[in-house]
């Protein structure tokens, strides 16, 4: 009885080394792959990115309230505004509606006007 446990013992912890060693070629194995398809996920993921950018894009695109503008220059992105607010007034609304928002950029919109069509002359001294 006592070589049967010791038997039984023996198998078990055979059993368990093989179980071991086989986890171990497996984490081996899963290592290899993975390095060698790291460049193909990172291309995936870079894919995937711009995907998403497009979509976004293309979000923004058909969205009739975005005003898209190049210019980091405010009193140009002023002058875009406002003519995009005064098409979407003449379309939008009757001859008699005033709309504050609109009044107050078109104001900005006329004072930049001004402001870069006056002509600095130098003072007399």
């Amino acid at each position: 009885m006592g070589t049967t446990k010791h038997d039984n013992q023996t198998l078990l912890a055979e059993a368990h080394a093989k179980s071991e060693e086989a986890k171990s070629t497996t984490e081996k194995i899963y290592a290899a792959a993975e390095g060698k398809i790291a460049a193909w996920i990172k291309n995936k993921n870079d894919f995937e990115t711009e995907m998403k950018k497009i979509q976004v894009y293309d979000k923004l695109a058909s969205n009739d309230d975005v005003i898209l503008s190049d210019s980091i220059d405010d009193d140009t992105n002023v002058i875009q505004i406002a003519d995009a607010m005064l098409h979407t007034d003449k379309e939008n609304s009757s001859e008699d509606e005033i709309n504050l928002s609109s009044v107050a950029v078109k104001y900005k919109m006329l004072k930049v006007l001004a402001d870069s069509t006056s002509v600095n002359t130098p003072k007399k001294v």
